[in-house]
């Protein structure tokens, strides 16, 4: 979900709409009231997690919305005691810090009397903590005093001081609730709100008071949405003269910028607002559309709108710098402003600058329709439908901050979309239908079975390949070793693949020998052409898989590529049957095929259910209609696959002589002159084209990360190209440029509802219990068997997806596994056993076969916790790590390196370096997979002892690697 839009009735009740792009039912999109019990509501503003509003006496309200990851805080304190001579351990003295204090000594509340605030509520009673590592048995500390820096295990001579640490978790309850905000000072009451966005996805509140004064609430973050005090911010000075009565405050969403508006419809904005200064340093004076007074504003990313006086609207562009953190509003001049069009007020922008107002005439709610980058005004307003029980509601305000869409959906402005679309869905997904569908697939598949005996047995030629096929030329420019180009056509034939440089016969490769065909970057005429050589290659490919024969379980391995681009293996394919026994193609020679989309890592698991995250952090599953073997592109499907990323590549340059730093004029050690970041291939001088017509550009011209070096714009030297840059001299030189890209299609996925997650994982059986009883969501359900899927969110909470099964990829409800602290990397082994390692570099183990509630689960230390593994994890904090756990051996992934431990003989290896190693993943079958420069399947390890008995070394002894020969890239300059 793309966040939420906010509306306050005429009545003083808010309301909220789910900014659902692509929604499923109707049910998603209703818009619900969320009345206070107390008083109506004036105005509301809102975050990603929680939602803020002013009641009608002036009081700061609080709704935390419901989310998938539980609000939990850890309340920890230490127990202290002393150790007296011929007595013994008992409380400290008097100069010694308290009974019970925190870690710097600050006397504690008596835990026994310790209370929560409002909306908090306890989740268990209090506990030890217990860690081996650090504490004995009974939980205790040992040192020599309580300001010592060292702390023993274990009780010594020299100790007379020990600590004993308390925890104890408290969650927040009062979820989609109204609950009065703290504040001391009971006699202030409030006119205004506005939230600022900070970089990272935090957020700043501030608001207006009656008097004038700008308050910010203080420590406001996502796991304490009330935050704690209010803090005034100065009053607004300019040229010594003071500008009392502030009416109005607005601020972006996005990017720290706050605005006030005097009472004279004067605009004048903070500067230097950050994470690290939020009250920012100083007032300014800015621009007001032709000199005219202010009513009403709005700001978004790098669009202002504002409302003057006499009832006309304005927008204006914004400039903004390159990491998207200041805002120059001191550029904006009188005739900055573009007039468009009268009648709105109570603006407000979303992230991606779409408008949202309130009419003037019948007080509905309006969004500016045709809002773009090409044209950031719009072309004009157009009625919001309101999904609400009453059809003549009027509004006061609206709130759009939150919400996250790039484009207005169809059924926002059309009432008529939403049903549309509700009954395609339901007859998609009618059981009959589903049925059929498998009916004939299995009935289909039997008589190709049939067919491909008789022809074996008879020796009848296969029809398909007598069949004409027309030839297809495709002109393209290809780039040769020397890095010229030259005109070149690739031509399709029905029995190979020809390739002609400047009218000569250069390769031509024989349709059986083609593996795969990957998008990428081209040289193409025209992205048609470019797309439809790359569709003609596919079809290949399909059809010798088609033609093929396969075994009867449908082997398959699904994999990513450096820069996202998704990939599906047919390890089905058979060479021969022989009395029964079936002999597979060899893993270098299996045909792997190209399905629509972009995403960062791909999980495969029972009943073949797949699932894939992309670099923005969501989470999408397969459609179980969809086939890679089938001619279907997916285009068909009612899926939206949107992703964001930002490309990187290297500038080079070496010194020559009489002439200083010179651009390369030809490849040095496998490094040309401009190079992808990612995948380490050339790549033309800050190249406009992208892969494919569904990428489009989020920059409009690519940006020098100059922060590297500022002195000398950002380049960092090297006495050696091929080692790293981190001088500043030497003989060659590199420097950084970024860009971003937007990747927007439709295909085979269906987007599933989860806060931003790093890591996937699936069970490899299908026989997992679901937690929560789905019969009203899926039919049959008691009959079906569920399939295991766990995310791993970037904050490092585990989530657990129940009703996953093949007639529903995309599950029902999110159930949070309650961990003690956020996890690294998780890993589902054999019989649904869940491994972890937590931020404190532990190995966990939880069985989830065993655990019923899995918010107060409970998991395992695993006895193998050797130091070197621990530091290897303490010295790698920043960099991703991966698990795989194929039956009682976990093989750890920390960058480049990879680990094996033995949980039932104890023992962890060596590190053992890999290239360009990004993923350890496991099969059904217990086999390890690695994913690096080359894909590897492991089929045994040569293991060898060290002398202590608790360390081995590892080498790979059966290797089956899938090379990249064999395989026609659509390349692209």
């Amino acid at each position: 979900m793309e966040g939420y839009i906010w509306m306050v009735s005429a009545a003083g009740v808010p309301h909220r709409c789910p900014a659902i792009e692509d929604p499923k039912c109707a049910s998603e999109v209703e818009w619900q009231a969320l009345p206070c019990s107390s008083s109506s509501i004036r105005t509301l503003v809102a975050t990603s997690s929680a939602a803020y509003a002013i009641d009608q006496h002036g009081k700061v309200l609080v709704l935390v919305l419901p989310s998938h990851v539980a609000i939990r805080q850890k309340v920890q304190l230490f127990a202290n005691q002393r150790w007296y001579p011929l007595l013994r351990w008992m409380r400290p003295l008097p100069t010694d810090r308290g009974r019970f204090s925190d870690e710097a000594g600050e006397t504690a509340t008596n835990p026994s009397n310790f209370e929560v605030s409002p909306g908090w509520s306890w989740e268990e009673p209090w506990a030890v903590h217990r860690d081996s590592r650090r504490f004995d048995k009974e939980g205790w500390e040992y040192a020599f005093g309580f300001d010592g820096p060292k702390w023993a295990n274990s009780c010594g001579r020299s100790h007379f001081v020990r600590r004993k640490l308390l925890k104890r978790h408290m969650r927040y309850t009062f979820t989609d609730q109204w609950v009065e905000m703290s504040d001391p000072t009971s006699s202030r009451l409030f006119v205004e709100l506005s939230v600022c966005g900070l970089p990272g996805g935090e957020n700043l509140l501030f608001a207006l008071a009656d008097d004038g004064i700008i308050y910010r609430r203080t420590g406001l973050k996502a796991s304490r949405p009330e935050g704690d005090i209010w803090c005034a911010l100065p009053k607004i000075q300019i040229k010594g003269f003071e500008v009392d009565d502030v009416t109005l405050i607005a601020c972006s969403p996005v990017v720290p910028t706050l605005i006030a508006t005097s009472w004279d419809g004067k605009l004048y904005y903070r500067t230097g607002i950050s994470k690290s200064l939020p009250s920012g340093l100083t007032w300014l004076p800015m621009a007001t559309p032709k000199d005219l007074p202010v009513t009403s504003i709005a700001i978004g990313t790098s669009a202002l709108w504002c409302v003057t006086a006499d009832g006309k609207v304005w927008m204006s562009r914004l400039e903004t710098n390159n990491l998207k953190t200041e805002q120059h509003l001191g550029k904006i001049r009188l005739d900055s402003f573009q007039e468009l069009s009268r009648g709105v007020c109570r603006l407000s922008l979303m992230a991606s600058d779409q408008l949202l107002c309130v009419s003037n005439e019948d007080e509905k709610i309006l969004i500016r329709s045709g809002i773009s980058d090409n044209e950031p005004s719009g072309k004009s307003f157009e009625r919001l439908v309101a999904r609400t029980d009453q059809s003549d509601e009027k509004w006061m305000s609206v709130y759009a901050g939150a919400c996250k869409l790039q484009t207005v959906p169809d059924y926002w402005t059309n009432a008529q979309t939403l049903q549309l679309k509700k009954e395609m869905i339901e007859f998609k997904k009618a059981e009959w239908r589903i049925q059929i569908l498998d009916l004939l697939k299995t009935a289909n598949e039997r008589s190709w079975r049939a067919m491909k005996d008789v022809k074996a047995q008879v020796g009848v030629e296969d029809e398909t390949n007598s069949e004409e096929i027309d030839v297809k030329r495709f002109r393209c420019q290809l780039r040769t070793a020397t890095d010229a180009f030259k005109s070149a056509s690739v031509v399709v034939t029905k029995d190979s693949v020809e390739i002609n440089v400047e009218e000569k016969l250069t390769a031509r490769i024989v349709h059986a020998d083609i593996l795969s065909a990957l998008p990428s970057f081209s040289t193409f005429a025209d992205e048609a052409t470019r797309d439809n050589c790359h569709v003609a290659l596919e079809d290949i490919i399909r059809a010798q898989l088609a033609s093929s024969l396969r075994d009867r379980q449908g082997q398959c391995l699904w994999s990513t590529t450096a820069n996202g681009v998704i990939q599906y293996h047919c390890l089905a394919e058979l060479t021969s049957v022989q009395d029964g026994i079936e002999n597979h193609v060899p893993i270098e020679k299996t045909k792997r095929l190209t399905v629509k989309g972009h995403f960062e890592k791909v999980e495969v698991g029972a009943q073949r259910c797949v699932w894939a995250v992309c670099k923005t952090g969501s989470v999408y599953a397969l459609s179980s209609d969809f086939d890679p073997l089938d001619k279907e592109d997916g285009q068909s499907f009612g899926g939206k696959i949107v992703d964001e990323v930002i490309l990187e590549i290297y500038e080079y340059q070496k010194w020559a002589l009489f002439r200083g730093f010179v651009t390369f004029q030809s490849k040095t050690k496998g490094i040309g002159p401009w190079m992808d970041a990612t995948t380490g291939f050339p790549v033309p001088r800050l190249y406009s084209s992208l892969r494919s017509r569904d990428w489009s550009w989020v920059d409009a011209h690519w940006n020098c990360e100059v922060e590297a070096n500022p002195a000398d714009e950002g380049w960092l030297y090297s006495n050696d190209i091929a080692l790293f840059f981190d001088s500043d001299q030497g003989k060659v030189r590199r420097r950084k440029w970024t860009r971003r890209a937007r990747f927007e299609c439709r295909g085979p996925w269906v987007r599933v509802d989860a806060p931003p997650t790093g890591d996937v994982q699936v069970g490899k059986a299908g026989n997992f219990k679901s937690l929560f009883n789905t019969q009203h969501l899926i039919p049959n359900i008691k009959n079906r068997a569920f399939c295991l899927r766990v995310a791993l969110t970037r904050d490092g909470h585990v989530l657990l997806r129940n009703g996953v099964c093949r007639r529903s990829p995309q599950g029902t409800s999110w159930s949070q596994i309650r961990t003690e602290d956020p996890m690294r990397c998780v890993a589902i082994g054999e019989a649904d056993f869940l491994w972890a390692i937590g931020k404190d570099c532990r190995l966990m183990l939880l069985n989830l076969k065993n655990t019923d509630d899995f918010s107060r689960s409970e998991w395992e230390e695993c006895s193998v916790q050797p130091q070197g593994l621990v530091q290897l994890l303490q010295t790698s904090r920043l960099a991703k790590i991966g698990l795989a756990c194929p039956g009682d051996k976990v093989y750890l992934q920390v960058c480049d390196k990879l680990l094996r431990i033995d949980t039932e003989k104890g023992t962890v290896s060596e590190p053992y370096l890999l290239d360009n190693l990004r993923q350890v993943a496991a099969d059904s079958r217990n086999r390890v997979w690695l994913l690096g420069e080359l894909l590897t399947r492991v089929g045994d390890w040569f293991v060898a002892p060290y002398p202590d008995g608790l360390r081995t070394i590892i080498k790979i002894r059966k290797a089956e690697r899938i090379p990249n020969r064999s395989m026609i890239r659509i390349s692209a300059f």
